[in-house]
């Protein structure tokens, strides 16, 4: 186990699995452990309209989008991670970067369950890996979409830094493209 602080986060590498930790939450890779819990997110309210159907409708569904997860760090050496409430280990959202073959920058995705929204974990979380991406020096810049209606992600985003770019067409829909500088 190797730990490491920078501005002030906690980042524990082991097993080649990298953890960020704030001060209420545990940043870390997705696993095959995760399936219901994907499972729920992805079928709630907010995924479907802001984010789309994946289909995903049972166990299987979600362990197959979950190894997709770890493909993507196999791939890039970065993902959408499980994000954990610290006291209860529990994952109640995700976040990360992905690489969109449409984008020339990852993307930070971000989506965390109904029942916590709006307390602040989108923020807490997107600024420790925004740190941490930076503190890493994985990339010089990162690009981050959403639609028009998805009025949470657009101020999460200005909160963060993210400036507005433009409107980009991606598979047959409209997205705002935002960016901004590490």
């Amino acid at each position: 186990m190797k730990i490491s602080r920078c501005a002030g986060l906690t980042i524990v590498f082991i097993d080649s699995m990298r953890i960020v930790e704030t001060k209420r939450l545990t940043i870390r890779e997705a696993n095959i452990s995760d399936d219901d819990f994907f499972l729920d997110l992805m079928n709630s309210n907010g995924w479907l309209k802001f984010i789309g159907d994946r289909h995903i409708r049972k166990t299987a569904d979600a362990r197959a989008y979950i190894l997709s997860l770890t493909e993507h760090y196999r791939n890039h050496g970065y993902g959408l991670f499980a994000v954990c409430d610290q006291k209860t280990a529990q994952p109640i959202g995700i976040n990360g970067f992905l690489q969109r073959d449409y984008l020339k920058f990852p993307d930070l995705g971000f989506a965390f369950l109904p029942t916590i929204e709006g307390k602040g974990y989108g923020y807490e979380s997107s600024m420790a890996l925004l740190n941490y991406a930076k503190n890493a020096k994985f990339f010089s810049q990162v690009q981050a979409i959403t639609i028009e209606e998805n009025e949470r992600s657009k101020k999460l985003l200005s909160k963060l830094g993210f400036t507005y770019q433009e409107i980009i067409q991606a598979k047959d829909e409209a997205l705002l493209l935002y960016s901004i500088q590490l």
